[in-house]
């Protein structure tokens, strides 16, 4: 990243980047003042402030590695924020199935598409793009977290994105932020789709997510077990824990058909609520042992699917 400011004499020093920043955080408003002085000593003042942090020449910082600005693509900045935002909480953190820390990004001369997936729980978004490139590429989570940061900063630039040997790079304004990819196979995630659910139900978001965090109370910790029945006219959530008690909530909905009983983590469910922008949601339920797909109604590129437990 660079920022514009009057130079007296170029020069520069490797210093660290955590504790500048905790220090410029804290300043008040006005100019800084900055030298490298000799023996590796870098200095800021600020006002009355003074501190100085050793620092490393520039010449044994790592090179940053170059990649062609001219194959950059160029994406707005909510639809690309929005994306990764419902597609992060899916991929995993610091899984021993190492690719599954990443996630996939498939790009196409007219789409661009995120999909993350911790073995639990799958969410696939797809949207539709100009001046694309054929490219698949798995992208660490910690690094689409910094990106998504850089996203949301102030400011209405569209987002560049490009690629080089093993790597991604995101530009927005004067800061890039270059990443490697990972290697390695992403699981097929369309097998794990299902084709074949034929219930359908229609719920009020925020009745869904309301009822499975007050029954999830009395839950079992490790598991966060819920119970999502159907049957005539409503859709109940319960837990069961024997050290502490058990809850019931019902929600009404349109449904008439045979009992259904299936259990599910409720922590992977109402993650994926927690992304939804829409009023509805539509749950696609087949039997106790099939996947559920939850839709949100106001977004068809956009869908999750969570993977049922015994309860």
């Amino acid at each position: 990243s660079s920022a514009k400011g009057e130079i007296q004499e170029k020069g520069g020093i490797a210093i660290s980047a955590k504790k500048l920043y905790e220090i410029v955080r804290e300043l008040p408003e006005g100019d800084i003042n900055i030298t490298v002085a000799e023996g590796g000593r870098f200095e800021l003042r600020s006002g009355s402030s003074l501190f100085a942090l050793m620092g490393a020449p520039v010449e044994e910082y790592p090179a940053i590695p170059e990649i062609e600005k001219g194959k950059l693509i160029s994406l707005e900045k909510k639809p690309l924020s929005d994306m990764i935002k419902k597609t992060l909480f899916a991929v995993g953190e610091n899984d021993t199935r190492y690719i599954l820390n990443g996630a996939l990004l498939n790009l196409t001369k007219n789409s661009i598409q995120f999909v993350g997936t911790d073995g639990h729980r799958l969410a696939v978004i797809k949207k539709e793009i100009k001046g694309g490139a054929e490219t698949t590429a798995i992208i660490p989570k910690k690094a689409l977290i910094e990106v998504k940061r850089l996203i949301d900063e102030e400011g209405d630039e569209n987002i560049e994105m490009g690629f080089g040997k093993n790597l991604v790079l995101f530009k927005k304004g004067n800061t890039e932020i270059i990443s490697r990819l990972m290697e390695g196979t992403y699981p097929n995630y369309q097998q794990v789709i299902p084709q074949k659910n034929e219930i359908k139900i229609e719920v009020n978001k925020k009745n869904l997510e309301g009822a499975l965090r007050r029954v999830s109370i009395l839950s079992r910790e490790k598991s966060n077990a819920v119970k999502i029945e159907l049957s005539d006219g409503r859709l109940t959530c319960t837990s069961s824990n024997p050290d502490m008690g058990e809850a019931t909530e019902d929600i009404p909905v349109e449904y008439k058909g045979l009992p259904l009983s299936m259990g599910f983590n409720a922590r992977y469910i109402l993650d994926n609520l927690s992304v939804i922008d829409g009023d509805a949601i539509i749950l696609e339920l087949q039997d106790p042992l099939s996947p559920c797909i939850i839709r949100d109604k106001a977004d068809k590129d956009y869908l999750c699917v969570v993977m049922p437990m015994r309860v």
